[in-house]
């Protein structure tokens, strides 16, 4: 339902129904793709529920060592550990370093 029928339903006036919206979203901290607010069926399409920072960067944590993940996960920092990609083995690791 658009914001403009729910404020006609129940018939308060546009810039009203917009003003208590902006402060719904800021009383509940409400931000675009925040995993908080996400459907745990569509968290993995979720790029906000994966970055992590390490040393200052900004990296999603699907794509780093496994032994990171798992702090990540501990510390509450991604909602769980990804499985590997079919493609990715361990012993293709130290190539990439």
């Amino acid at each position: 339902m658009k914001l403009t029928a729910i404020d006609k339903a129940f018939g308060v006036g546009e810039s009203t129904g917009q003003g208590k919206s902006m402060l719904i979203r800021k009383m509940f901290r409400i931000r675009p793709r925040d995993p908080a607010w996400s459907l745990q069926s569509r968290i993995d399409k979720n790029p906000m529920a994966w970055m992590i920072q390490i040393n200052g960067f900004l990296v999603d944590a699907r794509f780093v060592k496994r032994e990171i993940q798992e702090e990540a996960h501990r510390k509450g920092l991604i909602p769980y550990i990804p499985d590997r990609p079919q493609s990715f083995r361990e012993d293709d690791e130290s190539k990439l370093q």
